[in-house]
């Protein structure tokens, strides 16, 4: 069984070979808004919220390819918490995640410089809520999902392209549980749905654009 399975693999390799390619790709996101009450709070609710996701992937033939991803985003939130320290005044929230997956992606159409493509992935990931000043922990979420997705890559040269995945057609599951560090109270949730959020924590972007280089 072990000579069949070697066989197998070199097999596969020596019909992969001319056509295997390794890819690096990444993007990375930044926004900020603010939310102002009409009587003019001194302490207006402001947002900011950053991103990076490096990946690298490996083409088996002319449609298929397979590979890992790392993200890391960060937002920080002021005035959103009541300090408990301090009642009657708020406190800036922080909120640092990570997430590790693997994907599988599948070319469905193409031309000289269009590609249609599905990208399919299983992600787990931990994101946590911290007091921004002292950075204590205020509760911890784990989860782990799957999500399949489309996406449109362009050719802007034989090793670069641009690739704009389609978050508004997602389709994910996700299952993950929250604990509360204060209580240690445990919530657990699964779920299933076809929406405009990432598999993992409901990251909400209708449009995410990045770069691929082809070595």
């Amino acid at each position: 069984m072990k000579k069949v399975i070697i066989t197998f693999i070199m097999l596969a390799a020596a019909i992969t070979a001319a056509n295997a390619q390794f890819f690096v790709e990444g993007s990375v996101g930044v926004s900020h808004h603010s939310d102002k009450l009409s009587s003019g709070a001194e302490d207006p609710l402001s947002r900011s919220w950053f991103s990076v996701s490096p990946q690298v992937g490996y083409w088996l033939n002319d449609d298929i390819a397979v590979g890992t991803r790392v993200s890391f985003d960060g937002s920080i939130a002021k005035n959103a918490l009541d300090d408990p320290n301090n009642p009657g005044q708020t406190i800036d929230r922080w909120m640092p995640r990570w997430e590790f997956s693997v994907f599988c992606r599948y070319k469905l159409w193409g031309t000289e410089k269009f590609s249609l493509l599905v990208d399919g992935s299983i992600s787990a990931g931990t994101v946590s809520v911290k007091y921004r000043t002292t950075r204590e922990t205020v509760s911890r979420t784990r989860s782990i999902g799957f999500s399949v997705h489309p996406a449109i890559t362009y050719e802007l040269t034989d090793r670069f392209s641009i690739i704009a995945n389609l978050d508004f057609l997602r389709l994910g599951f996700i299952s993950q549980t929250t604990e509360e560090m204060k209580t240690d109270i445990k919530l657990r949730q699964t779920r299933f749905n076809f929406s405009t959020q990432s598999a993992i924590f409901g990251r909400i972007g209708d449009i995410r654009i990045g770069f691929i280089y082809n070595f």
